[in-house]
């Protein structure tokens, strides 16, 4: 919980604060944390979840009636499958250019975009007029 007020960068300091203070235990000291009777009870915890529902009101009824929980539900199976099957392989595909290959793009798309050629000549144009230009 945040004090009235904070700054969003106060907050995100905290955080990476306590993200720092993290550390990522080895199986058999998180096994020690956790004791057989805790771990059967988060299972239980995600197997009822599979079934979760909510209550809305209902204009029809006049009532509140209870709706499957989706959210919950698919959140639920994704956690017992990354677990208990594991986490499927994560892609991270990383794309880079030469330097000219981007002059080209660039030189492309001014001359398909007359709104850019006009914008870019606007900041030309300024840059020329700051009175600390040198010319």
């Amino acid at each position: 919980m945040t004090k009235a007020g904070a700054t969003p960068q106060k907050r995100r300091k905290s955080i990476q604060i306590a993200e720092s203070k993290l550390e990522v235990l080895p199986p058999e000291k998180a096994q020690a944390l956790f004791t057989i009777p805790m771990m059967e009870e988060a299972v239980n915890v995600l197997v009822t979840n599979l079934r979760a529902t909510k209550r809305m009101w209902s204009q029809a009824a006049g009532d509140f009636v209870e709706i499957p929980d989706g959210p919950t539900q698919v959140e639920s199976a994704k956690i017992m499958l990354a677990y208990g099957i594991g986490q499927p392989v994560q892609r991270v595909i990383s794309v880079t250019t030469p330097e000219n290959d981007l002059a080209k793009d660039f030189e492309q798309k001014l001359k398909q975009s007359p709104a850019l050629r006009e914008s870019l000549q606007d900041m030309v144009n300024k840059a020329a007029a700051a009175p600390d230009a040198e010319h």
